[in-house]
């Protein structure tokens, strides 16, 4: 019976994060509802897939349990189940709403980011866990931990979603100039105002450089904390 936690969980994450994608369209509209979650699955896929191939944890345990062949998940990005980016999906989109445009709607972009990852910290301090504890992923290279779970996770969470913030406020929401990366993106993308208002391909390609650039930082932050703790 344990394996329908499994089914539940990953129909259920597909569930809400259409829900969730719905609240981002009547907010923001199609366009950054669409990058949003589009850019959170490119964001997380190669993270998971870096822990999941260096055998931090493994998505695996309910392989072959519900037929002959199950993989343990329905839909998966290479080795990483679909579900899993929704829900980071959930997370990070929810936070950036509670704390942009709830909490603190004129407030600096970096105090919201702070304080959506600080958040993100929170929410997974439960949800993991209880995830963990029903083998809906299980946790397998030694570390410190907190409540059976590794402390370094708890640190890529707050770096994901606070970086993950700042780009979709500075690209998405409006396109923003970063000064550290304001050189390279004035010869990449003819960028020289502070602010600019810049077509949907130009955005797109802006939106990828900027993931690429900090997904390396968060990759190199979390592999820190990983050898830290």
């Amino acid at each position: 019976m344990i394996v329908i936690t499994a089914v539940v969980a990953e129909l259920g994450a597909f569930l809400i994060a259409g829900l969730v994608f719905y609240g981002l369209k009547l907010r923001y509209g199609w366009t950054v509802a669409s990058f949003f979650l589009l850019g959170s699955i490119a964001w997380t896929t190669p993270l998971e897939t870096l822990g999941i191939s260096t055998g931090s944890y493994t998505y695996s345990a309910f392989a072959g349990s519900l037929f002959p062949g199950y993989p343990g998940y329905f839909v998966w990005i290479g080795i990483v189940p679909l579900w899993i980016e929704m829900g980071w999906f959930i997370v990070s989109a929810s936070s950036f709403m509670i704390f942009h445009d709830v909490l603190l709607p004129r407030s600096k972009t970096i105090s919201a980011a702070l304080l959506a990852g600080l958040f993100a910290v929170e929410l997974d301090l439960m949800i993991d866990p209880i995830a963990s504890s029903n083998r809906l992923w299980i946790w397998i290279g030694p570390s410190m931990s907190l409540m059976g779970i590794p402390l370094y996770n708890y640190v890529g969470w707050f770096v994901m979603i606070f970086f993950y913030d700042v780009i979709i406020w500075n690209t998405v929401i409006g396109f923003k100039q970063m000064k550290i990366l304001s050189v390279v993106e004035r010869k990449l993308f003819s960028i020289k105002e502070t602010v600019v208002s810049v077509s949907l391909s130009k955005r797109a390609a802006g939106f990828l450089f900027r993931l690429l650039v900090f997904e390396v930082l968060a990759i190199f932050l979390i592999k820190l904390a990983s050898v830290v703790l």
